[in-house]
């Protein structure tokens, strides 16, 4: 999916049904499952974000730069002042390449890049390094378009407990910076479930530690598959 697509839905010049069933239906998809869990396009299966989420296993942990939440909840803005900024130039000027190569990562890797956009690739990727999923947080406009979706709609919500609103077991875990206290900010969670698997271990998370202390159980209660 490209920012391109979110174009042609502004004038509505999208191509004809009959020579573009794939498109239509992984737009579908798309926007199927925004609505009903947030922005699984963004976890599951945008190209750019496989890659730098490649580099996680590889880059030692010390090396990683945690953004403090305050400064996180403006930087995530970033990438709306993006999409707004991509849009204007294209209903004004009708340009669709123009704002793609600068705005999105993954046409640098076309046999059209200048030496400019290669260099803001490497640019990006070396950030990256540093600040986990920099692009896809803080910059990327189709991520912006579907975190606006995802924010009025997301049908199948993440689960709470009560305890949520003191630990911070599941925040420190999550690398979109989508958890702050009790709240999931949906329209940054990405659905990557490693907070929703947390929830659910019964040695780790403090809900089940507490309702077993509560129940006299001794025992160390056994995780859930």
């Amino acid at each position: 999916m490209s920012v391109s697509d979110v174009f042609r839905l502004t004038d509505l010049s999208v191509p004809e049904l009959k020579y573009s069933l794939v498109w239509y239906t992984f737009m579908a998809f798309v926007v199927v499952t925004t609505v009903l869990w947030g922005r699984v396009y963004c976890g599951r299966v945008c190209a750019f974000g496989a890659l730098t989420q490649l580099m996680d296993p590889i880059i030692p942990r010390k090396m990683r730069f945690e953004v403090p939440v305050r400064t996180e909840k403006y930087a995530n803005l970033i990438k709306y002042g993006v999409l707004a900024a991509v849009l204007a130039y294209y209903l004004v000027t009708k340009d669709v390449a123009g704002p793609i190569r600068y705005a999105e990562p993954f046409w640098m890797f076309s046999l059209f890049g200048s030496t400019a956009m290669w260099i803001g690739l490497a640019v990006l990727l070396a950030a990256t390094v540093f600040v986990r999923n920099l692009y896809c947080r803080f910059l990327c406009p189709v991520g912006a378009a579907l975190g606006l979706i995802s924010q009025v709609t997301t049908v199948f919500r993440i689960k709470r407990w009560a305890e949520c609103k003191t630990c911070k077991i599941c925040e420190k875990t999550c690398e979109w910076g989508a958890i702050r206290g009790p709240l999931i900010v949906k329209s940054e969670c990405v659905r990557c479930d490693d907070c929703e698997r947390l929830y659910m271990d019964q040695k780790k998370c403090p809900h089940w530690l507490i309702l077993f202390k509560r129940k006299g159980n001794t025992a160390v209660p056994a995780s859930s598959l």
